[in-house]
């Protein structure tokens, strides 16, 4: 039997964001039906990267490694963001032209100025209407697939493909709609879904507890295929004669280091630090997209000074935010990949058997 989120004395809070949540979706439904608002189907596939709580399931790795996978085979990419946190959010800026042009941080947030930097022969958009947004990657840029970033919930754009990340330490079934848990909306939306990755498979992982991940799936979207990953490092950012090299994660056994992150769930990245044998002599943790002053950069060099550490270690998302402070030659970062297990996703074959006419993708997978 499928195992349902559980009542609680804390259900009742639910109720109105249920409701809200619903007169939203009718809103969105009869305002396209009566053409009121702009939005619909774009000539090029859209892939939807998204889930169904709030923060840190891992949509970004995913998002990078599906569109180097694409890059790879000479596909042209265009990344559609919401931004963040960024410096006005009713703006449509270019992150990335897909020719080594970027926005700032502050006119593009943190993630989408990683995902360009990453990613450097992609075209990375922000703007809260991803429709437009795509309609310029497209037109604009050229762009022959679109992935839209954390989309789920996104109504305006229609998509060929929805990928829904599960977090694997943290199980849907157990957890309650905003504002009690962190759900942005109930299991049943999954039925929305063509895809889904369980993420954050630790090595050693519990079969009973990924058989009812299937089960959930299986049960809400029979039509799902599903894939699994897990996140991890793949080597570390340093500043070499004035530069951003990779080097090797060899740098890190028995280094001794103070570790800080502003990101969502900081405990999977300190536990990273703590796997390859580094010293953690302080860990600092801020809030999630956290934007750091030069008050805090000069805390948290005092600090490394004080705990006569070597470095100060963060994660690749913090790094775009302090790689031009005077003292970001102290400043390490980790880069994270994702890890399949089992079989990959197959990002061609998703796009190939999207239900969308053969002119618009024909060219690109083959017939």
């Amino acid at each position: 039997m499928v195992e349902q989120m559980g009542v609680t004395l804390l259900t009742p809070l639910t109720w109105p964001y249920r409701l809200m949540l619903n007169l939203h979706k009718h809103a969105h439904k009869v305002a396209r039906k009566e053409n009121l608002l702009p939005g619909g189907k774009l000539s090029k596939p859209v892939i939807s990267i998204g889930n169904l709580t709030v923060g840190g399931t891992g949509k970004t790795p995913i998002i990078v490694d599906l569109t180097a996978k694409l890059l790879a085979h000479n596909i042209k990419v265009g990344i559609l963001s919401r931004g963040y946190k960024r410096a006005n959010s009713s703006a449509c800026i270019i992150v990335s032209d897909g020719k080594g042009n970027f926005a700032s941080l502050e006119e593009a947030g943190d993630e989408p100025l990683m995902m360009a930097k990453m990613l450097p022969q992609a075209v990375v958009i922000v703007n809260k209407d991803r429709y437009l947004a795509g309609r310029i990657a497209i037109r604009g840029y050229d762009c022959e697939v679109l992935l839209l970033d954390d989309g789920f919930q996104h109504w305006r754009l229609e998509r060929d493909c929805d990928i829904v990340l599960l977090d694997y330490e943290c199980p849907p079934w157990s957890d309650s709609l905003l504002p009690v848990g962190r759900l942005r909306e109930p299991l049943s939306a999954l039925k929305r879904a063509q895809h889904v990755i369980i993420t954050k498979i630790p090595h050693s992982y519990d079969q009973e507890k990924i058989d009812r991940f299937r089960e959930i799936i299986g049960h809400y979207a029979p039509q799902c295929t599903i894939s699994m990953c897990r996140f991890e490092p793949s080597s570390v950012q340093q500043q070499i004669a004035g530069k951003w090299t990779e080097v090797s994660l060899d740098k890190l056994k028995g280094l001794p280091v103070v570790a800080f992150c502003g990101i969502a769930q900081p405990q999977g990245f300190m536990d990273m630090l703590l796997q390859l044998g580094v010293k953690v002599k302080e860990a600092i943790n801020y809030g999630d997209h956290h934007r750091y002053s030069e008050r805090d950069i000069a805390g948290l060099e005092d600090l490394r000074n004080s705990k006569k550490a070597e470095y100060l270690i963060t994660t690749r998302k913090d790094l775009i935010k302090i790689e031009n402070s005077p003292d970001s030659a102290r400043v390490l970062a980790l880069n994270i990949s994702t890890s399949w297990i089992g079989e990959p996703l197959d990002i061609l074959s998703l796009i190939k058997s999207a239900p969308m006419p053969m002119t618009s993708y024909e060219s690109i997978v083959g017939p």
